[in-house]
Formats: C-alpha cells, structure tokens, sequence
C-alpha cells in the first residue's frame, strides 16, 4: 500500500490456489503476454497472492473472494474499485486492465472532495457513481441522500436495472427516502414481476429504521418501521395467494410479523430503559395469548391438516407408520411451540432488569406457562437463572436438574449447575 501511495498508482491483487486450473492457465498464457506484463509492471502495483497460505487467508476474507482466479484492483487506501473473476482471455483481460486504470483515474485516486463536488455538479455516469458509493460506504459516508438524487436522475426502466439494484442496495436502505418509497411502490405494482433484490432492500430498509429508532430514541420512527414491516408482509401474502396459500399459512405468516414488530417494540423498551412502556406492553401481549389458547388445540390440528392436503410427498399407505405419527405429533404443535416461545420472549425481556423483584416473578411466571405448552431444556435452564436472580437456589437446581435429564450431554448445563452449588 505504501508503494502504491508513493508511486500514485492503483493495486492489482490476483488471488488463486494451487488446485485451480483456470489459475494456472493465467499463469501459462495470460501473465506472460507482453502487453499484459507491460501494462501491469508499468502502471499498477501487482501481487500475487495464494489465498489458502499466510497473508493471502486474511485477504480472501476480507476482500470476499468466493471464485478463483479472482483479481481485484484496489486504491493504495486498499479500497477495491473493479474486479474480475475467471480466466478471461488475452483481449478481454487487458480490455479489464485498462478498464480499471481508467477508472482509477477518473474516479478512485481522487481525493472525496473532489468526488463530492463531481457528483453535485451532475456527473451521473454508472463507472463513476460505482465508484464513489464504494468510496464513501468505505471512509464510512452517508449514502442515504446521494443515493435519493441518484434515483431521480434514472429513467424509469433504468431504476430496475439488475445493475443498478445491487448498486443502491449495497448498503441499507432508510426507511422514509425516495429509493424506499419506489421500492415499495413497485411491490404495490407488480410483486410476481419484482425482482428479488427489491424484498431484499425492504427488509435492510426495516432493520436500518429499527437502529436508527433506538439510536435516537425515536419512538415515531420505531412505529414506522414497525408499519414498514407490515407492508412487507402484506404484499408478500398478495404475492403467494397466487400460488395457492392456505389461510392456516397466511395466518402464519401474519402472527410471525406481528410477533416480529412486537419483539422489536419491546427491544426499544429494554434498551431505552423504559420498563413501564415494556411492562405494559407485554401484559397486552400476554392477554391476547391467553385468549388465543382456548383455540389452540384447534389451530395446531388445521395447521397439520392444510399441511397434509398439500403434500404429495408422503403416500397414503405409509401415514400410519411409526415414524410418521412422530412427524404429526411435532407437526400439530406448531402453534403451541410458537406460543411457548412467546412466553419465554417476553420473560427474557423482564430478566433484563435483575434489580426489580417485580419484573423477576414476573419473568418466572411466564417461564412456567412457557414450559406447560413445550417443555425443553433452553426453557429448564432459563427458569433455573430466573429463579437464581430471585435468590432461590433450591428451585434453581431443580428446574436445571430437569434441564440436564432432558439433555444430559450438555456441558453448558453441567456448567451452570455447578454455578448454582457455588
């Protein structure tokens, strides 16, 4: 890097492995070309790297190399600005080589400023504003705003480019900006047409909101996102009634969104300290679950029974075997499980505040009820903690003595039963 930022002149690093065949075809017919020798020794600073040995491990890590050969240009800050991946050929090979000294001195070797004052002045060209998201993403910019005036300087159909997607969804998407609001118009529009990169922006917009909210302690913005979220959902359900989803399966899809909004909202709480929001919270939920589960028996067996009417990979003759009795069983427990580990949601989220008895009993009892729909050493050993914060030893070796004997390999358990007879 040091040689690189001395002479002013871009890295070019070429991965490869001994086992690559490709890699030593580069080394056989494309290294010892003279025009690629010339235009490497002459205007880059090129390594050779085997990415299985030393140094090269670390940088294969780092740089995310997946295929071999792989050769990535980088700047001397080790910013990479254009990559190729294979054995290229002779003409295309140094086609990419020129490609990438064109672009590092156009936009990768020039300072941010100069990129800031080149994008504002209208420069729009996809090379440049690649390369000048990389380097802001990488000195840590925001990108949420130049992002935005992107989006409006593209045509229509240039805004569902593949290319151009992977551009902006390279880092995540705000919720309440431009490039939010036309993703979630085109899911409005079309969702079989959408491409999958567009749910992918939606969900990085939705967990951005989720920090954001907690980052600034904005509660607004948390029920935004949480909106955000629903709409998600919602058009994704749009999108799978046209395959035939069965109402056991939306109303599956639905409890978990809802769960999911719930578990972020009480997220907020616990890490903003509000614990009479928190409380309040998940005495709503845990309300609503208790009228649920005068149907629960009900809502298991549907859930099995949608199941079985879509299946065609278990033939009639073998649905009385042993084997699959077990499957049903576990199958008609779908709903009990997500209920019991409801339950243990809400009771990790009351263990948090160790110093109030209050939120500690309180914890216990929705442990308890946790373990009555789906008992389970994790729900064992979460009881036998709640019960040592509260002091009560005797209980606490009981509950992780059940634990072990439902999982006795458990060096974890084993650990914290020892923790307890300190």
């Amino acid at each position: 890097l040091l040689k690189a930022k001395k002479e002013n002149k871009p890295i070019y690093v070429d991965f490869f492995t001994d086992w690559c065949g490709p890699c030593k075809m580069m080394d056989k017919q494309f290294f010892p070309n003279s025009t690629v020798g010339a235009l490497l020794n002459n205007n880059f600073v090129a390594y050779h790297i085997d990415a299985e040995k030393g140094e090269g491990v670390e940088l294969a890590k780092k740089y995310q190399i997946t295929g071999y050969p792989s050769s990535v240009f980088l700047t001397y800050e080790g910013i990479e600005f254009n990559r190729m991946v294979g054995f290229p050929g002779i003409e295309r090979g140094i086609a990419e080589i020129k490609k990438a000294e064109t672009i590092y001195y156009k936009t990768a070797s020039k300072k941010m400023e100069e990129l800031d004052n080149e994008f504002q002045k209208g420069e729009r060209s996809f090379e440049f504003v690649s390369n000048y998201f990389k380097r802001k993403m990488a000195t840590g910019g925001d990108l949420n705003e130049i992002k935005d005036i992107y989006l409006t300087s593209l045509k229509e159909f240039e805004k569902l480019n593949p290319a151009t997607l992977k551009l902006l969804l390279a880092s995540p998407v705000k919720i309440k900006s431009n490039l939010y609001d036309f993703l979630s118009n085109q899911i409005r529009k079309d969702a079989l047409k959408l491409p999958i990169e567009t749910q992918t922006a939606m969900n990085l917009g939705i967990e951005m909101g989720v920090l954001n909210a907690t980052m600034s302690n904005d509660y607004d913005l948390l029920l935004e996102t949480n909106k955000a979220s629903s709409s998600v959902n919602n058009f994704l359900i749009q999108y799978l009634k046209q395959r035939n989803i069965s109402e056991s399966e939306i109303s599956a899809m639905n409890e978990t969104t809802n769960a999911t909004n719930t578990e972020r909202t009480l997220d907020f709480f616990e890490k903003t300290n509000r614990f009479k929001s928190l409380d309040s919270l998940i005495n709503i939920k845990t309300n609503e679950l208790a009228k649920d589960r005068v149907n629960l028996k009900q809502k298991d067996d549907q859930y099995f029974a949608d199941y079985l009417a879509k299946s065609s990979t278990v033939p009639a003759d073998q649905r009385n075997t042993e084997y699959f009795k077990n499957f049903e069983n576990q199958q008609k427990q779908f709903y009990s499980k997500q209920y019991s580990e409801k339950y243990l949601s809400y009771a990790k989220h009351y263990l948090v505040f160790k110093k109030d008895k209050n939120a500690i009993s309180k914890a216990i009892k929705l442990i308890n009820e946790s373990i009555k729909l789906n008992e389970s050493d994790s729900k064992l050993r979460a009881l036998s903690e709640a019960y040592l914060i509260q002091g009560d030893k005797k209980k606490a070796m009981i509950a992780i003595n059940k634990a072990i004997e439902l999982n006795p390999e458990s060096l974890e358990l084993q650990l914290f039963q020892l923790k307890i007879e300190e």
